[in-house]
């Protein structure tokens, strides 16, 4: 058996234990794979702590440690989230993202010119696209990076789908996304990702950040309302999604694009310097 199918069927019995165990007392077990992959079996703790490091050095080395492991725990609660989905009901779905503002999102998306929601690696993102789009009444077109593992990424899909979503992946992203738009869809993009080593840098937490220049070239091209979209996980294991407009027409300088991403990368980091355990620090951001 290859590594990749063993893989799978341990994913799977995580999303069974998931089940068993109930949506609503996730967090529990949340603490224990937390204590087991921060303690016991480190997966990308340096990156982690290297990360926070960068973000926040102000704070001294016992404080970047406790706020890994809250991180760690959060991205845990996360992961059980994602795995127990396919087993929740709509209604229970629907209780779990609180809305602030969901009228901006109808009011843009009326004007026919179709609608880029704008999100990040934060709180709980698919459940949040799952929810939103299921109250909207509206399916959402969502870019993904396919993953390591093709078990894996045909579950994402198959689960995306199921609960309302047309998967794009990354690829053939470009067609499909404006393909979308003309068709007065609502597009969502997580756009935090690390761009290339030769991509335009903009800065993030002080430091100069690769980030990928797509997601601005499209919106400014395809003249797209856009709209940030950030889930926010509450103390009651609930989240709350804040929707704000983003203008693309105060976009100053000769590389428009590059300031879009500068805009996206402020508004991000105004979420993650005030919930810093509940964005996706396990990845290299700053790699280069």
């Amino acid at each position: 058996m290859d590594k990749n199918r063993i893989e799978y069927i341990v994913f799977i019995a995580f999303s069974q234990a998931a089940r068993i165990i109930g949506v609503n007392n996730l967090r529990y077990f949340a603490k224990f794979i937390a204590l087991i992959f921060f303690y016991l079996i480190p997966v990308r703790k340096k990156v982690v702590l290297d990360n926070l490091g960068t973000a926040f050095p102000n704070l001294n080395k016992t404080q970047i440690h406790e706020l890994a492991f809250k991180n760690y725990y959060s991205f845990s609660i996360t992961m059980l989230e994602i795995l127990i989905m396919p087993y929740l009901t709509k209604d229970v779905i629907h209780s779990k993202i609180k809305c602030d503002n969901l009228d901006l999102i109808k009011e843009k998306y009326e004007m026919g010119r179709g609608v880029i929601l704008l999100t990040a690696h934060f709180g709980n993102w698919e459940l949040g696209a799952a929810s939103v789009s299921s109250q909207l009444g509206i399916p959402f077109n969502v870019l993904a990076k396919p993953q390591r593992n093709p078990y894996v990424t045909k579950w994402l899909k198959m689960n995306r789908e199921k609960l309302g979503s047309k998967e794009i992946l990354l690829g053939i992203s470009v067609r499909e996304i404006i393909v979308a738009l003309k068709n007065k869809g609502i597009v969502g993009i997580v756009g935090d990702q690390r761009g290339a080593k030769d991509s335009p840098r903009v800065k993030y937490f002080g430091k100069e950040t690769a980030t990928f220049m797509g997601m601005g070239a499209i919106a400014i091209k395809m003249n797209a309302p856009v709209i940030t979209s950030i889930v926010v996980r509450q103390a009651d294991g609930t989240y709350k999604a804040y929707f704000d407009e983003f203008k693309t027409d105060d976009l100053h300088g000769d590389d428009k694009v590059l300031a879009f991403n500068q805009k996206y990368m402020s508004v991000l980091e105004g979420y993650v310097r005030k919930y810093p355990e509940q964005w996706f620090w396990m990845h290299k951001i700053w790699k280069y």
